[in-house]
């Protein structure tokens, strides 16, 4: 491979902890390596591992001779490996050393495949990824999908690892996958499982977050400018504005489509020819838009470029053995249409047209970005620190041109409805006196009593869901020789969804709820009401992990859409505390002994956001004085009249001044807290504290 001076430094930069043993095929790594960054068994671009067709059991021996072997990338990507020879089921093995440092310890493992795996580390297999066939109906497909999975070292210095892989969907749809997909290997990064375990997990639901962002914005934009231009088709500029911003949504809900259904062979090939679809339809619309508010109409040069993006499109699907291998009619297909916008952007400067800048300056974010990542993929500056720095340039190359386009419709409309208003304001001031101020009273007295009927509305929801919410809370603390339980709740103007529970199993357990709905009113009512219910029959049978299974899958049969609940499940026996959580704060501990709090944060998801959610158990001890702190969101969300977070060092630092008192000494401690901080704002959402001290 081709590497220049740039590229070469940047290597030298990044992979200083990472080298090769004095045997070129034994790759070596270090403690500092895993811990820095993800470390990758062989690039996409580098002929790392050793590959070999067919299926025997010997050659996940690390004593095995695979020297004979053909040299390949993991990833088996089409262009750069022969898949004419493909049968359905072969081999990748891999050697490297380790240093001492990681002799005896258990390090993390991310892999991503479109079939079946299984894994083996000397020999010993040692993870398993779906079921390996030799057929595709007896073959199970699971794509691990990067997320994390450990495996353990013991005192060895050299490895083999060796990959059993099955693909047989590339065996019966040949065409299509080759299409479609790209690729029949494997990619494997080592990590440490410790200090990355973390980032990972944070970095998939930042992007996850993102993906539903723009997926929420885009849609809610189509929608938003389609009816505008129902509502006045003169307009054209929504119609093309809308239709572009749906085809970002089709190409993210087409992401989204093939992550939830990544399994699915047919699935995953609809969602990638969704994709392909969406980038023409963004195409075609960007220079629509750009015609109509220049040109006031459609050109016929659109006619020209609409039949090249056919052609070019046309030559990509059926010319190329994968969509992926596109770059270059691709390339040409956006370097036309960059140079199109910026034609018709000029010559829009020139007419001066109002607020044509605005969309000038995110047209040329968006192709500086894309000059910057086509120069950096061809120059091969493909690392860790590029990849990072994607979460920050790629929301900014997706969001600027339809951002700019959006803050240009926007300030036309608000020109247009302020030249409107002049002008009745001119037809008013020609009006008698007395027919104006009628007119005023009119309008003044429909939106007193429009106001007035929805005030009424609000005010008997707001007292409904109210009611729920207070009949849903028990009755009664529990009265138990050992522990002394003191609760305390304050609703927010509008009702919100907390909730707590307690229920004194025949054994003696005591199982303890605290829960915070989303949204306000009614709904998060009714999913108070839904979670006491599930709390009632099944926290006194289920354990705390078995209960949270169930409460998922109860919440997914009922079909809440949107609707989530933030959860904290707590058992109590003897002296034992068993807890998990779903999304509320984490919970404080006070231990009487060392006069510190500790903080117990599983981080889990609020229930019903995900199905199968990996949710984890803590289990600690108690000792007479110790006290437990659950709270809702509310007060470390307090606001003081600066606008200031009480904040949860703040809430740490009250809870432990608070330690040695009573449980009811606590809560009023809290309570003054509170009404000291607010001052005389009314809090936005509810507070709830539940405070357990142990006898």
């Amino acid at each position: 491979m081709k590497i220049n001076v740039v590229s070469l430094i940047l290597h030298l930069i990044v992979f200083t902890t990472i080298s090769y043993s004095q045997n070129k095929d034994t790759l070596f790594i270090t403690a500092d390596s895993l811990a820095s960054t993800e470390y990758y068994l062989g690039r996409w671009d580098k002929a790392d591992w050793y590959y070999k067709s067919g299926d025997d059991p010997s050659w996940a021996l690390p004593e095995y001779n695979h020297s004979d072997w053909d040299t390949v990338n993991s990833f088996l990507q089409i262009g750069k490996f022969d898949q004419s020879e493909w049968r359905g089921v072969a081999w990748l093995r891999i050697v490297f050393e380790i240093d001492s440092s990681l002799k005896g310890k258990t390090v993390g493992l991310r892999m991503h495949h479109d079939g079946a795996s299984e894994i083996y580390l000397n020999g010993k297999k040692v993870l398993t990824f779906g079921k390996i066939g030799t057929n595709a109906d007896e073959e199970k497909p699971y794509d691990p999908n990067f997320f994390p999975a450990t495996i353990s070292l013991d005192t060895s210095s050299v490895y083999t690892l060796a990959v059993r892989i099955s693909n047989q969907e590339a065996v019966k749809h040949k065409y299509l996958y080759n299409k479609f997909i790209g690729h029949i290997g494997v990619s494997i990064n080592l990590f440490d499982n410790i200090t990355q375990s973390k980032k990972i997990l944070e970095s998939h639901y930042k992007g996850f977050s993102f993906d539903w962002g723009i997926k929420g914005f885009s849609l809610a934009f189509a929608v938003i400018f389609i009816l505008l231009y129902f509502f006045y088709s003169k307009q054209k500029e929504n119609l093309f504005f809308s239709l572009f911003v749906l085809g970002i949504f089709l190409i993210f809900a087409a992401a989204t489509i093939e992550y939830i259904f990544k399994n699915s062979f047919y699935v995953v090939v609809f969602a990638r020819f969704l994709a392909f679809i969406s980038f023409t339809i963004i195409f075609i619309n960007l220079l629509l838009f750009l015609y109509q508010i220049v040109y006031k109409k459609t050109i016929k040069l659109f006619w020209f470029f609409l039949i090249v993006f056919l052609i070019i499109n046309f030559i990509i699907f059926f010319s190329f053995d994968q969509l992926t291998s596109y770059s270059l009619p691709m390339l040409i297909g956006v370097a036309i249409l960059g140079i199109e916008t910026v034609r018709v952007i000029v010559i829009g400067i020139r007419k001066k047209i109002p607020n044509i800048k605005i969309i000038a300056g995110g047209i040329g974010v968006s192709l500086t970005l894309i000059i910057f990542f086509v120069t950096l993929f061809l120059s091969e500056l493909y690392f860790e620190w590029l990849e990072t720095s994607l979460d920050y340039l790629f929301p900014i190359l997706i969001c600027s041109i339809p951002l700019s386009m959006a803050i240009y419709l926007a300030k036309t409309f608000a020109k247009t409805n302020k030249d409107l208003g002049e002008q009745i304001i001119t037809i008013q001031k020609m009006s008698e006196r007395q027919i104006e101020q009628e007119r005023k009273n009119s309008e003044l007295q429909l939106e007193a009593e429009r106001e007035r009927v929805e005030n009424e509305r609000k005010s008997e929801e707001l007292e409904a869901a109210r009611q729920i919410q207070i009949s849903m809370l028990p009755t009664e603390l529990p009265n138990l020789p050992s522990l002394d339980i003191a609760v305390y709740m304050k609703t927010a103007t509008e009702v919100g969804g907390d909730y707590y529970d307690f229920r004194v199993g025949q054994d003696g357990i005591l199982n303890i709820a605290l829960g915070d709905a989303t949204g306000h009113g009614l709904q998060a009512g009714t999913l108070v009401t839904i979670m006491k219910g599930i709390f009632t029959l099944e926290s006194e049978t289920s354990d705390v992990l078995s209960f949270f299974e169930k409460s998922v899958k109860a919440l997914k049969e009922i079909k809440l859409g949107r609707l989530m609940m933030a959860f904290a499940f707590l058992k109590i026996k003897g002296n034992q505390l068993s807890l998990s959580n779903a999304g509320v704060p984490p919970v404080y501990i006070y231990r009487h002994n060392n006069k510190e709090v500790e903080e117990i944060d599983n981080k889990g998801m609020p229930l019903g956001a995900m199905n199968n959610y990996p949710y984890k158990e803590t289990k600690t001890e108690l000792n007479s004085g110790d006290v437990i702190f659950l709270l809702s969101d509310g007060f470390p969300e307090l606001k003081n009249k600066e606008k200031e977070p009480f904040g949860y060092g703040r809430v740490i630092k009250t809870f432990k001044e608070t330690g040695e008192r009573s449980a009811e000494a606590i809560i009023e401690h809290l309570k003054n807290t509170v009404k000291e901080w607010s001052n005389v704002n009314v809090p936005d959402d509810d507070i709830t504290f539940v405070v357990i001290k142990v006898k």
